[in-house]
């Protein structure tokens, strides 16, 4: 009983403070300012005790609907309606409004609560709405600076950049860039560029550029940019950096950092980073620049394939293919390297320098230095070691161990077991 007592006490000294406060700040009145109360009970505008034009310094209470020029306070009602600003917390069983017209201060600068929806927006330059919104269909915030959004439909913040948290049943949407986290049943989407921690139910599009980690059940996609950071997806990750090919064939790399997927990767332009995957990786672009080079590590399931230079490493359940390789290549089927006319670009790009190791097929029509191991092994010329149950080069300047060694233009054209040329 004297718990309850204390209870209403601390809410009605509360209450006094807040009139009290907003009487004071009521009476330092600059004379072009709007006219202000303390006070303000609304039933349906214009049926209130102060008319739209008047500020509210403490306490509005609107039973319907009520519109003022700007709150300074405790904003309560069905539905809560400022022209200019609000400074302090709205409540609204149905939605609440700021519009920011004429305002030359934030717009929002505090909390909205409402059953349906929220809308702030600041029209001042270089200010913007700031705080937390919560609602239980939407947010919208034009012009938004920092936030806390949490929606059981989504979040729109449109015409600024956007830093914060954004928490949706469905979807979070930022029309410019987004710096934070951002938490989707089904889709996260911003459209100049993102940095921090995204999870979406379905997936995560970004188009510019990304940094950070992107979590999808489905797929990321990056366009028009560059990813630096960790993707991960059941299905597949993205990553198309058409900047990078047609605008600065020289610019940072499409992906930089690690892409993980249940099923494919894939990644256009150059690339410095990890491909891990299930089912197939695929790296490069046929159409960037030639000193272009992906320092990668790449480990499928399935394939891996990679177009222009690769530095690193391939690891493959089944194939691994290259334009050109610096680095190791491990498969359980066949390795794969190609890069001379009548290949996959229509040129010669280079040659394999490091080693190929499969349980079936290495085959090249480049130059190999360094080793073949598998069954099959096929290169042009050898400098180094071919060892498998058939091996065949053109030239070797080294040794050949299997069951069938071929140096067409060796001293030894064919020899079992050993075959060796000084050749190259």
């Amino acid at each position: 009983m004297m718990a309850r007592i204390h209870v209403r006490i601390a809410i009605a000294v509360a209450c006094c403070v807040t009139l009290l406060a907003g009487w004071a700040l009521a009476k330092d009145v600059d004379a072009e300012a709007p006219p202000r109360t303390p006070l303000q009970l609304a039933l349906l505008n214009p049926m209130q005790l102060f008319d739209q034009d008047y500020d509210v310094y403490g306490l509005r209470i609107n039973l319907l609907y009520g519109s003022n020029t700007s709150v300074y306070g405790l904003d309560l009602g069905l539905f809560n309606d400022c022209v200019r600003d609000l400074y302090g917390i709205q409540a609204g069983i149905i939605g609440n409004m700021v519009s920011g017209v004429g305002s030359s201060g934030d717009g929002l600068l505090g909390v909205q609560i409402a059953g349906l929806f929220n809308y702030a927006e600041s029209r001042a330059s270089g200010h913007g709405p700031r705080g937390i919104q919560i609602a239980g269909i939407c947010n919208y915030t034009p012009g938004a600076k920092g936030y806390f959004q949490a929606a059981g439909i989504f979040n729109l913040a449109t015409d600024a950049d956007f830093t914060g948290v954004q928490v949706a049943g469905l979807l979070n949407i930022g029309v410019k860039t987004m710096t934070g986290l951002a938490i989707a049943g089904l889709v996260n989407h911003t459209t100049a560029g993102f940095a921090g921690i995204r999870a979406g139910g379905w997936g995560n599009y970004t188009e510019g550029d990304m940094a950070g980690v992107q979590i999808a059940g489905v797929i990321n996609v990056t366009v028009r940019g560059s990813v630096s950071g960790l993707e991960a997806a059941l299905i597949c990750n993205a990553s198309y950096n058409e900047h990078y090919r047609v605008d600065k064939p020289t610019g940072d790399p499409t992906l930089r950092g690690i892409q993980l997927a249940g099923l494919y990767n894939d990644g256009h332009a150059m690339l410095t980073g990890a491909q891990i995957t299930l089912g197939g990786n695929m790296a490069g672009y046929f159409a960037a620049a030639p000193e272009a080079g992906n320092s990668f590590l790449q480990l499928a399931g399935g394939f891996n394939y990679c177009v222009r230079k690769f530095t690193g490493a391939q690891v493959a359940g089944v194939l691994n293919l290259a334009d050109s390789l610096s680095g190791v290549q491990v498969a359980g089927v066949a390795n794969i390297i190609y890069g001379d006319s009548g290949s996959l670009t229509g040129r010669r790009e280079g040659d394999l320098r490091g080693m190929q190791v499969s349980l079936g097929l290495n085959s090249t029509n480049l130059d190999v230095y360094g080793c073949q191991v598998g069954l099959i092994n096929v290169a042009d010329r050898v400098k180094g070691v071919q060892i498998g149950l058939v091996n065949i080069a053109r030239r070797v300047y080294g040794v050949q161990i299997g069951l069938a060694n071929f140096i067409s233009e060796g001293a030894v054209p064919f020899f079992p077991i050993v075959n060796f040329s000084t050749s190259f």
